[in-house]
């Protein structure tokens, strides 16, 4: 015996052994691999109803994509819903019926007395005459109204004192009423003075027609014209 072999080697140094390596799987005869057959799909035939038409199936994309480019976009439909509305017919004697309450209220506003009507109401009264092509009608009327007024007025001073100061205070007294008198019927008929007034040349507002009526019945009222301009020269001599 050498004395190399007393010397203890790597492994019996105190390495664990090795565990037995694992068995090898067998591998598989060759009977079962000529057994197992590889087919090709490609190399299957088809049937005649499962071969895609392929010139034809290009065609019908072809038409489409160009029908997608030749239509343009359409804009969105609005949904419209128009209504049947019946005309408003109008009750029979309206004009008659609606001028008999104005006609009222002017007369009211003329002898200083209260009315039963409200001012809204007559407001739209008035502007359901114009609304209905009546303001033409309604001017007129509401002219001769105040003409009878205006006129009663200036005759009240016929044969009123002497003095010429007194007569020129009735006078002013007069004036003043008939000027708030008619701011009222301006305001009544202030739809008429807007749309009827304004669309029609040749005619004057509610408040120069006042004005127009007055001066024409003071001029056919000589004794009343005749003290009046001589009580204004005589104030305008005692001021000098």
């Amino acid at each position: 015996m050498s004395f190399m072999s007393l010397l203890p080697t790597k492994r019996s140094a105190g390495a664990p052994s090795a565990s037995p390596p694992p068995p090898m799987k067998k591998p598989k005869s060759q009977s079962s691999q000529d057994d197992a057959v590889l087919v090709d799909p490609s190399s299957m035939p088809l049937d005649d109803d499962l071969k895609p038409d392929l010139p034809n199936a290009r065609g019908v994309m072809a038409a489409n994509l160009s029908r997608k480019k030749a239509t343009p976009p359409q804009p969105p439909k609005k949904l419209q819903i128009k209504l049947h509305k019946a005309k408003p017919t109008l009750p029979t004697n309206f004009e008659e019926d609606t001028w008999a309450k104005l006609k009222s209220a002017i007369c009211a506003i003329f002898l200083k007395q209260p009315d039963s009507c409200d001012l809204e109401k007559l407001y739209q009264a008035v502007s359901d005459l114009c609304l209905y092509k009546m303001g033409g009608n309604l001017y007129q009327r509401i002219e001769k109204e105040c003409e009878v007024h205006i006129s009663a007025a200036l005759q009240s001073l016929v044969g009123q004192s002497p003095d010429l100061v007194v007569f020129l205070s009735l006078v002013e007294r007069c004036w003043q009423d008939l000027c708030d008198q008619m701011l009222m019927i301006r305001g009544i008929a202030l739809y008429l003075d807007r749309t009827y007034v304004k669309q029609t040349t040749n005619v004057r507002s509610l408040w120069d027609m006042g004005l127009q009526l007055f001066r024409k019945h003071l001029s056919l009222s000589p004794e009343v014209q005749h003290k009046t301009v001589t009580g204004l020269l005589r104030m305008i001599e005692s001021e000098r």
